[in-house]
């Protein structure tokens, strides 16, 4: 006769159970030691509101996880005029300041943080392209007062409206994004 013993056998029919118990204790061991070794980190701003809530103890803790992000970019704007002549807007050589803001939160204690693409990467889309043609209407309107000799003195409104209209042909052009990240620090105390 052949016999195992019971303890073997055990252990042979129950491996599943026994990496998972194993599996267990040493996630429970890595999280602990973990836990040790991370120092707190402190909210440098006065609390923002009852702290003796728990609910906005709670809001106060959490607030630092969001962040407000700008982008700014530059755009230029070709316009093609009447007399088949093309200018660069604005004549200086520099851009037109763009801003657009987003926002974003923490995903990680590494400083990750997550956003949509469009608040770093702003489109450049109808939208965009109408603000630099609203920014470069002076400028434009100066350019054909000066060289195109127009029966009527131009304003801004009239060269956007050209502008908008397709009267002026446009292409608008614009530099990287840069993007600024900001952090509201209302509470202050350890945050775990």
């Amino acid at each position: 006769m052949n016999k195992k013993p019971a303890a073997a056998s055990f252990f042979v029919h129950n491996q599943w159970l026994i990496r998972l118990v194993l599996s267990c204790v040493f996630s429970a061991t890595y999280a602990s030691i973990m836990l040790l070794l991370v120092t707190p980190t402190y909210a440098e701003a006065v609390p923002g509101g009852n702290i003796a809530s728990s609910v906005i103890r709670a809001v106060d803790i959490a607030k630092p996880a969001v962040v407000r992000i700008i982008t700014t970019l530059g755009g230029r704007l070709t316009v093609l005029l009447p007399n088949n002549k093309t200018a660069i807007f604005p004549m200086s050589g520099g851009t037109y300041q763009i801003q657009a803001s987003g926002s974003g939160a923490f995903i990680s204690a590494h400083g990750d943080i997550l956003t949509a693409d469009h608040v770093i990467q702003p489109p450049h889309d109808a939208t965009l392209n109408q603000f630099v043609e609203q920014e470069a209407a002076q400028d434009v309107a100066a350019y054909v007062n000066e060289n195109l000799n127009p029966k009527v003195f131009w304003k801004s409104q009239d060269a956007l409206n050209a502008l908008n209209s397709g009267y002026f042909l446009s292409q608008a052009y614009y530099t990287n994004p840069i993007s600024k990240v900001y952090l509201s620090t209302d509470y202050t105390g350890p945050i775990q």
